[in-house]
Protein backbone atom coordinates (compact mmCIF):
# COMPACT_ATOMS: atom_id res chain seq x y z
CA UNK A 1 0.00 0.00 0.00
CA UNK A 2 2.91 2.48 0.88
CA UNK A 3 4.37 1.40 -2.55
CA UNK A 4 0.83 2.42 -4.86
CA UNK A 5 0.54 5.84 -2.25
CA UNK A 6 3.80 6.96 -3.15
CA UNK A 7 3.48 6.06 -7.26
CA UNK A 8 0.14 7.64 -7.23
CA UNK A 9 1.96 10.75 -5.49
CA UNK A 10 4.79 10.67 -7.95
CA UNK A 11 1.93 10.71 -10.66
CA UNK A 12 -0.44 13.07 -9.32
CA UNK A 13 2.73 15.84 -8.50
CA UNK A 14 4.34 15.37 -11.81
CA UNK A 15 1.35 15.60 -14.12
CA UNK A 16 -0.59 18.14 -12.31
CA UNK A 17 -0.60 21.67 -11.91
CA UNK A 18 -0.41 23.93 -8.85
CA UNK A 19 -3.93 23.25 -8.56
CA UNK A 20 -4.36 19.97 -8.22
CA UNK A 21 -1.40 19.40 -5.92
CA UNK A 22 -2.73 22.17 -3.67
CA UNK A 23 -6.12 19.76 -3.40
CA UNK A 24 -3.96 16.51 -3.40
CA UNK A 25 -1.40 17.74 -0.52
CA UNK A 26 -3.78 18.35 2.40
CA UNK A 27 -5.56 14.64 1.46
CA UNK A 28 -2.24 13.09 1.59
CA UNK A 29 -1.55 14.60 5.32
CA UNK A 30 -4.34 14.15 6.63
CA UNK A 31 -4.26 10.48 5.59
CA UNK A 32 -0.78 10.31 6.95
CA UNK A 33 -1.93 11.36 10.09
CA UNK A 34 -4.68 9.28 10.46
CA UNK A 35 -2.82 6.19 9.79
CA UNK A 36 0.16 6.56 11.88
CA UNK A 37 -2.05 7.54 14.58
CA UNK A 38 -2.75 4.14 16.43
CA UNK A 39 1.29 3.22 15.71
CA UNK A 40 2.32 6.48 17.72
CA UNK A 41 -0.35 5.47 20.43
CA UNK A 42 0.72 1.83 20.40
CA UNK A 43 4.30 3.74 21.43
CA UNK A 44 2.82 5.55 24.09
CA UNK A 45 4.01 8.60 21.99
CA UNK A 46 1.08 11.25 22.26
CA UNK A 47 0.01 14.03 19.98
CA UNK A 48 0.75 16.50 23.19
CA UNK A 49 4.26 15.43 23.50
CA UNK A 50 5.33 14.74 19.78
CA UNK A 51 6.75 18.12 19.70
CA UNK A 52 9.04 17.83 22.02
CA UNK A 53 9.56 14.07 21.59
CA UNK A 54 10.88 15.12 17.87
CA UNK A 55 13.13 18.07 19.03
CA UNK A 56 14.56 15.27 21.59
CA UNK A 57 15.86 13.08 18.23
CA UNK A 58 17.08 16.16 16.47
CA UNK A 59 18.67 17.18 18.91
CA UNK A 60 20.17 15.45 22.14
CA UNK A 61 21.82 17.95 23.19
CA UNK A 62 18.25 19.72 23.56
CA UNK A 63 17.59 17.28 25.79
CA UNK A 64 20.09 17.53 28.35
CA UNK A 65 19.79 20.00 31.48
CA UNK A 66 20.98 23.02 31.51
CA UNK A 67 23.97 23.53 34.14
CA UNK A 68 25.69 26.75 35.77
CA UNK A 69 29.49 26.63 35.73
CA UNK A 70 29.12 30.13 37.87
Amino acid sequence: MAFFAGALSTLIYRTSGAVAVSIASPIWIAIFVLATWPVLAANNIHISQLRTWIIEQVLPQAALPVSSHV
